[in-house]
C-alpha cells in the first residue's frame, strides 16, 4: 500500500504519515496544556505561601473591612422571635 490506507467510510485514501502527524500534534497540544496548568498551579502556590505579600495584604484588608462592619449596629434575632438592634 506504500503508506496509503483506504477509508471506505469517507471514500478517500489518506496517508498514514498524516495520521502520525495528527497524533503528534494532539500530543504536543496536551503537553502545552499541562505546562500552562502547571504554571497556574505554581502561581497559586506562590500566592498561598507564607512569604506571599499579596496574601498577607489581602487578609489585612479583609480584617479592616470586618472590623469596620462589626463596629456598626448589628441586628440579632432573639429566641422569643423579636429582632433587636444592638450597637457595638
Amino acid at each position: 500500500m506504500h503508506g496509503l490506507m483506504s477509508y471506505q467510510r469517507f471514500g478517500r485514501a489518506r496517508s498514514l504519515r498524516s495520521d502520525r502527524a495528527l497524533a503528534r500534534a494532539r500530543l504536543l497540544c496536551s503537553d502545552r496544556a499541562e505546562h500552562a496548568f502547571g504554571c497556574c498551579v505554581t502561581t497559586l502556590f506562590e500566592l498561598l505561601s507564607d512569604d506571599s505579600r499579596f496574601l498577607r495584604k489581602a487578609f489585612r484588608k479583609e480584617e479592616s473591612i470586618s472590623k469596620k462592619y462589626l463596629s456598626k449596629k448589628v441586628s440579632t434575632f432573639s429566641s422569643s422571635g423579636i429582632w433587636t438592634l444592638t450597637s457595638s
